[in-house]
């Protein structure tokens, strides 16, 4: 009956835009003829990811009027999804905003259907005994028409299996509404914006707002950031927020009807980040704790190997854990930024923002930093490049993010030392290990190398050489007098 008389798909355009998005649990079984979204995420994922989905109908329908955006999100789902902390966590989310056009169909046995919860967050639930094939339908129905969000609680039996049984063939309305769709479309006004949105297509212009003479010199890489959000937003429609910490929030005067506090709840966040991603037609922007990275550390890998488009923002007012931060530089597809300054900070947000086959990720630096020179020549596009040269060099030092600031300190006391420090700024591994092989070498030359990070070094060995030093940040210890002493044993 869900697919018959419900469900809004087509298969002679199973991409249509203004389908209805279905999402299946790992426990569940989709129906057949339909295209799900299935997960391969822990139990909740889905749950968030589907309330982001219907976060983004909801936003696009702001956007540009029902006669475009007007489909419903779906999740079928079973006692282990909505037992997760991460599916409460959403569906708070989808109470208080509330999103009527989510409906979630789960399976339960009786022992594990404690309603009452899901009512207190905001939800309309609806108890379907076992075999009630006319309760079931009327459950369906009145879920059209339902101000809150739905819980479909089908007991004692299998939801799949119901949402089948009276007819396996797809809805005979949706072709007719898709045809009718169309013609709306080509004469809606915003209909040339509309689908270069759905397509990921990069907006002409807007992406001057980056330059880096706007960011304000004393600022730090997380308020360059931050200031730039709104100015990307005229030009940016398709920029959505969902903000963890408060300070990221996009301004409601500028992002009225596409940014969502999710508090803390980091995990939830997550799947529903990647929810707007799976959904289309928006750009999903979060911005998290060192915390709500580690969380999300999973939907980040799948997004990547999804290929979708989102973008993490860090503040990273302490160091990352070595090994979340080397988590992050492995994960195939994603890239990991770490500006040094307010400059390179919105330089790595325009190549975060052109990249539009998987996430990107920038950790921002929390307190001013010391301006990176080389401000005239930068090459973050190519990942690293040098910001103090010589004619020849005792030493080259490397660097990115916060720690560039310890890296600019020691070159100086090196100097005065009357040794010649080359330094070098690595805002991004995975660029830098794109160049070709000449670059690399040219940029990091053949002088020792010292390389500069909170952390034990995990990952440097290729950029180091057998002969390099790593100095760990975290310890207090007079870096340029190390220097000296590893250059004298060579």
């Amino acid at each position: 009956m869900l697919l018959a008389r419900h469900l809004r798909h087509d298969p002679a355009d199973p991409l249509w835009p203004d389908r209805d998005r279905l999402f299946c649990a790992a426990e569940t079984d989709p129906p057949a003829g339909t295209t799900p979204t299935r997960l391969d995420a822990p139990p909740g994922v889905t749950a968030a990811a589907a309330v982001g989905a219907a976060l983004a109908e909801r936003m696009l329908a702001a956007r540009f009027g029902r006669s475009l955006v007007d489909h419903r999100t779906w999740l079928l789902a079973g006692s282990m999804e909505l037992a997760a902390g991460a599916t409460h966590e959403a569906f708070a989310i989808a109470g208080g905003v509330p999103l009527g056009r989510l409906t979630v169909v789960a399976a339960l046995q009786q022992a594990d259907a404690p309603l009452a919860r899901f009512t207190a967050l905001g939800w309309a639930v609806r108890r379907v005994e076992a075999g009630d094939s006319a309760g079931f339908e009327a459950a369906l129905a009145a879920t059209s028409r339902a101000q809150k969000p739905t819980l479909v609680a089908c007991l004692k039996d299998d939801a799949t299996a119901i949402a089948a049984a009276e007819d396996a063939n797809l809805n005979p309305r949706a072709a007719g509404a898709r045809r009718a769709w169309l013609k709306r479309q080509r004469r809606h006004a915003s209909a040339e914006l509309f689908i270069r949105m759905q397509a990921g297509r990069l907006p002409q212009g807007g992406i001057e707002a980056l330059a880096p003479h706007a960011a304000q010199p004393a600022s730090s890489p997380a308020e360059a950031v931050r200031a730039a959000l709104p100015r990307l937003a005229p030009a940016w429609p398709e920029l959505a927020g969902l903000s963890t910490e408060g300070y990221f929030a996009l301004p409601a005067s500028s992002f009225a009807g596409r940014s969502v506090a999710w508090g803390g709840r980091d995990q939830a966040a997550a799947g529903g980040l990647l929810g707007m991603a799976v959904h289309g037609g928006l750009l999903p922007v979060a911005e998290l704790s060192r915390a709500g990275a580690e969380a999300c550390l999973p939907t980040l890998r799948l997004a990547a190997s999804l290929n979708l488009r989102l973008l993490l923002l860090v503040r990273e007012a302490e160091p990352l854990p070595e090994a979340l931060l080397a988590a992050l530089r492995a994960t195939p597809g994603a890239r990991l930024f770490r500006p040094g300054d307010a400059a390179e900070a919105l330089e790595c947000l325009a190549l975060a923002l052109r990249h539009v086959a998987a996430p990107s990720l920038l950790l921002l630096g929390a307190d001013a930093a010391p301006a990176v020179p080389g401000a005239g020549a930068r090459a973050c596009a190519r990942g690293g490049y040098v910001t103090h040269d010589m004619p020849h060099r005792d030493v080259t030092l490397i660097a990115g993010g916060t720690d560039m600031g310890v890296a600019l300190a020691a070159r100086r006391a090196l100097e005065a030392a009357g040794i010649a420090a080359a330094c070098v700024s690595l805002p991004c591994w995975q660029l830098f290990a794109l160049q070709d092989a000449a670059y690399r070498d040219t940029v990091l030359g053949v002088a020792p190398r010292v390389g500069f990070e909170a952390g034990g070094g995990f990952g440097w060995d290729g950029i180091l050489g057998p002969d390099g030093l790593f100095i760990d940040t975290n310890a207090p210890a007079d870096h340029a007098a190390a220097i000296l002493r590893r250059l004298r044993e060579k």
